[in-house]
């Protein structure tokens, strides 16, 4: 009978590899034969022209804001060799991404049975945002991919230097792509200075850790300081003007002021009182909100298209985790912790911003109060969330790529709810005057039922939004989606247009030198041109299409801002562009002056805009004849 089991068991092992290979063969379909153009992957580009140009020399003109050079130099390298920058990064984030669901089952399964590592391999593969963005052309996936096998190394039973050493490296080498990974750094050092009570050996381990962290990012931080003169070239200042919820007049034009001089403002010196309260409202609101979808349907839960309820098998599953009995310390430090929090948040904080502190608060206290409870090597799984959302929360982080470091924990937590609490809830409700092999059959029917359910309705999202990103259509009902796939609408509508703007654009003379006035970044990678970035907001609201153009009236930082997403890019505001041609969509938020544009036979348009070209969906295309007086 043990053999028959471990038969079984042995077969059962063989799923997660059918799972990954199956994964891989959908993703390289759709990234490589339906996704065609750079249309919503725009940051990728981005990635790649900022990495030819430190190739080609002129990297002190280069600033990337939210990321490190190594992303764009390896893509820039691949280009070079490839001939094809579109595929060379599509194929990074095909492989990372197949890589990460390969790895999300071992590292589970290094906590778990094979049962529950294979469930949640399944919930990691089938949310929506693996699949979305292991076909873009994006910066993301290298990074996240690099730090889950140092996350599988770092849970494995039995921990060894080596692992450490790889680990270290790892985690470092991801910190250039994306600065993220410092958070996993630090959940892995308290890790390994509290798993046991070796504390000379832990201690070792974790400076180890930390030792090969900075050698394997050591390239970044020379790079950053020979040619900036700082370690870490990076500035939470422009998220916090453009997506903070509170803020003041004073201290953003004061930021504003140091954004167009390239300098921190540390927000927290300036105004602490409202760094704190834009802080507590994104750790306690604003990150758990686009997390698990309070209101958002934008977001990284187990399942985005239902508000909320993806929080239920990721909280439960984390309490089943700690192992709690419910003795009479347990419920005390519970009830109370929760109660002090209430009040805190009732005198002195905000209800509507703070209320999920008291949830997840004393969740982490009772957590620290049965931690030898907690299965050693899962420990990372539970606090990498935990240093992650305190860490980020100086932002407010809305995209879900940002979440995607901790969606192996997600995935972990709720494989536990689905595999150990539903079936101990089962039995616990019906076993008096039954027969334990009709409850096991039910309790398999049941879990069988909701786990396709809820990779059913994650197919639906992801196939919803990636028509949404590609067309540009706004999802209206499942009927009108069945009735486009039933007429053969195409998918991808934005790269139509781009096609015919670019084969105009490709028959002006000089176009490679000329410079394309746009909203839209990637029009340059298949016009090979130079590019001003305009998002039509800049300078005053009442104002001269002439005096736009050419930035007459702009602000410093806005000016600044344009500088880095022009190709080349501007850090020191060197070059002055002034497009040569100019294209034009219509738009919520730009200046009514500026709307004119969409319509060529408005009068307010100077007299030298020729127009090449107009779309059905309104876009404009304009050459700009700097010779030829309005």
């Amino acid at each position: 009978m043990q053999n028959v089991e471990s038969k079984k068991l042995h077969h059962f092992n063989k799923y997660h590899i059918i799972v990954t290979f199956c994964f891989f063969l959908v993703v390289s379909y759709v990234a490589f034969f339906h996704h065609n153009y750079w249309t919503f992957d725009i940051d990728g580009y981005f990635y790649l022209e900022a990495g030819k140009q430190i190739l080609s020399g002129d990297g002190q003109n280069v600033k990337i804001i939210h990321a490190g050079p190594g992303g764009p130099v390896l893509f820039a390298v691949l280009d070079s060799v490839l001939h094809d920058g579109f595929f060379a990064v599509k194929l990074i984030s095909v492989l990372s991404g197949t890589g990460m669901v390969f790895f999300s089952y071992y590292i589970i399964r290094n906590i778990f049975d094979s049962k529950t590592a294979f469930l949640g391999q399944l919930f990691f593969t089938f949310n929506p945002w693996i699949f979305l963005f292991a076909i873009q052309a994006k910066n993301e996936f290298f990074s996240i991919f690099l730090a889950m096998v140092a996350t599988y190394l770092i849970t494995k039973k039995t921990l060894r230097l080596n692992n450490v050493i790889i680990a270290g490296c790892l985690v470092g080498a991801a910190f250039m792509f994306r600065y993220q990974p410092i958070f996993i750094l630090f959940a892995f050092v308290v890790f390994l200075l509290i798993r046991d009570k070796k504390i000379r050996l832990n201690s070792l381990y974790a400076a180890i850790l930390v030792l090969f962290f900075i050698a394997a990012a050591s390239p970044m931080f020379l790079y950053n300081y020979y040619m900036y003169g700082t370690l870490i070239d990076s500035n939470p200042d422009f998220e916090y003007v453009f997506k903070s919820k509170y803020q003041s007049p004073e201290l953003i034009e004061e930021i504003k002021q140091n954004i167009a001089n390239n300098k921190p403002t540390r927000i927290y010196l300036v105004d602490f009182d409202l760094f704190l309260k834009n802080y507590f409202y994104n750790l306690f609101y604003g990150m758990p909100n686009n997390l698990f979808g309070f209101e958002n349907k934008v977001n990284s839960s187990l399942i985005p298209s239902v508000l909320i309820i993806g929080i239920i098998p990721v909280l439960v599953g984390a309490i089943s985790s700690l192992k709690i009995k419910l003795d009479k310390t347990n419920v005390i430090v519970l009830i109370g912790s929760a109660a002090i929090t209430a009040i805190l948040v009732i005198t002195l904080g905000n209800f509507s911003d703070h209320f999920f502190s008291i949830v997840i608060i004393p969740l982490i206290i009772i957590g620290i109060l049965n931690f030898k409870n907690i299965e050693k090597n899962f420990i990372p799984l539970l606090i990498i969330p935990i240093f992650f959302s305190f860490g980020m929360s100086i932002i407010l982080l809305r995209a879900p790529e940002h979440f995607a470091l901790i969606w192996i924990s997600i995935a972990a937590l709720s494989a536990v709810f689905f595999i150990k609490v539903i079936p101990k809830i089962y039995r616990l409700k019906n076993s008096i005057n039954k027969k334990e092999d009709k409850i096991n059959y039910r309790i398999k029917m049941v879990l069988i039922l909701l786990v396709s359910l809820i990779l059913l309705s994650n197919i639906v999202y992801s196939y919803v939004t990636l028509r949404v990103l590609s067309s540009g259509d706004p999802f209206i009902s499942i009927d009108d989606e069945i009735r486009k796939i039933l007429e053969n609408e195409p998918l991808e509508k934005t790269s139509i247009e781009i096609e015919e703007v670019v084969k105009i654009l490709s028959n002006e003379p000089e176009i490679k030198e000329s410079y394309v006035g746009t909203f839209y970044i990637p029009y340059g990678y298949y016009l090979d041109s130079k590019r001003v970035h305009f998002f039509f907001t800049e300078g005053p609201e009442n104002d001269t299409i002439e005096n736009y153009i050419t930035r007459k009236n702009w602000k410093g930082e806005q000016i600044f801002l344009s500088n880095l997403n022009n190709k080349p890019i501007d850090r020191n505001n060197l070059n002055n562009p002034i497009p040569d041609y100019l294209i034009y969509y219509k738009q919520e938020g730009h200046h009514d002056y500026l709307t004119a544009l969409a319509n060529p036979e408005d009068p307010t348009i100077p007299s030298n805009f020729e127009v090449l070209y107009k779309s059905k969906t309104g876009t404009v295309l304009y050459k700009i004849h700097h010779d030829k007086e309005d």
